[in-house]
């Protein structure tokens, strides 16, 4: 929805269960004119869903069903059937992995899109922990603070944290031959790196943050559709900025608003 409400065509490409909440989820996709040719029904999963316990416009809790085991192997043939067939039949731009550890992305997949593109068609990434050194290749790699060190396997400590990320950013370009690094940090705003260029910490512009939900979702669509576009690192990492702060400021899962972002 954050891609659409910018002007671009997005096509979800993902697994949901045969259940009650899919079939809400495919209402959804329909309601908002959003392509189903590449959303695959499984028998053998749930459909994920977040239930959010809100006081006083704060999350106090969330309630998660889902499932997050690897796909069977049917699902996971039908799923790379389907975007076979999207990438041959459609021009495609871009291609984001928005991962978030339920099972549907794992290296086998990656490495399998990567041959699909045969480097024609850049990736972008918004990596959770369990994949995070799988991606390779990558155009764009959007990790925030606490992924990044997860990922990683590694604790600042009393290092500066900008000279450490600096270093670790730089053996990223090297072994996983990714070219532009963006680290989301919350309140501290964003480290950018791009392989073989300029480094640089966006600071962040004080907001009233009610509810995070959403924000990185919305940085990487922004991210992924102004790099495609051909902007500089340092622009699109402080327009997504921006954007992921307008979001922050309002209650639930929200898009972004491209008007308020002008």
């Amino acid at each position: 929805l954050n891609l659409q409400r910018l002007g671009a065509k997005p096509i979800i490409c993902s697994v949901i269960g045969d259940d009650d909440t899919g079939k809400i989820f495919t209402k959804l996709m329909k309601n908002n004119l959003l392509d189903e040719c590449c959303i695959v029904t499984s028998t053998k999963r749930k459909t994920t869903n977040k239930i959010r316990v809100m006081g006083e416009n704060h999350q106090m809790l969330r309630i998660d069903e889902e499932s997050k085991s690897e796909l069977d192997t049917t699902s996971y043939l039908q799923l790379v059937k389907q975007l076979e067939i999207v990438i041959k039949n459609q021009t495609v731009n871009a291609i984001i992995f928005e991962d978030y550890d339920k099972g549907v992305i794992n290296k086998v997949l990656i490495d399998k899109v990567f041959e699909l593109t045969k480097g024609k068609i850049p990736l972008y990434s918004d990596p959770k922990y369990k994949n995070f050194n799988s991606y390779h290749d990558i155009e764009l790699f959007k990790p925030n603070l606490s992924e990044f060190k997860n990922g990683l396997k590694i604790d600042f400590g009393s290092e500066d944290i900008f000279c450490c990320l600096k270093k670790h950013c730089n053996k990223l370009h090297e072994e996983k031959n990714i070219n532009k690094i963006m680290v989301t940090m919350g309140d501290r705003g964003m480290f950018i790196s791009v392989k073989n260029g300029d480094q640089l910490h966006i600071k962040t512009t004080p907001r009233n943050v009610v509810d995070v939900s959403g924000a990185g979702d919305a940085v990487i669509s922004i991210a992924t559709l102004m790099d495609v576009e051909g902007c500089n690192l340092g622009f699109t990492a402080f327009i997504s900025n921006i954007a992921g702060g307008i979001v922050c400021e309002e209650v639930g899962v929200v898009t972004v608003n491209k008007e308020r972002i002008l």
